[in-house]
């Protein structure tokens, strides 16, 4: 599960022992924009305005969280795939 789903399940989990009513949705929707670290999430997010729902936000958040790990693991290979100087040995 994405770090992003797991932040929503947790608020969800937190919001059921509390009486929030139909406004949950809502509410968590407000701390995922205002909680992400992502600014080019957090914008996206931003540009729906009212029409933005929870469904949708976590749409976006995986649309955006999936290339970075991509991002991350080629980087990652890459970084390991490099090799040091070869260096011809000394004829004796």
């Amino acid at each position: 599960m994405a770090s992003f789903e797991l932040f929503v399940s947790a608020l969800l989990d937190l919001s059921s022992a509390c009486d929030l009513g139909p406004k949950v949705d809502d509410l968590i929707r407000g701390q995922v924009v205002t909680k992400t670290s992502s600014n080019l999430l957090r914008e996206r997010l931003l540009l729906e305005g009212s029409t933005l729902t929870l469904e949708c936000a976590l749409a976006f958040a995986r649309s955006v969280e999936e290339p970075a790990w991509h991002s991350q693991d080629v980087s990652s290979i890459t970084a390991s795939a490099n090799v040091g100087n070869v260096e011809k040995r000394p004829e004796s």
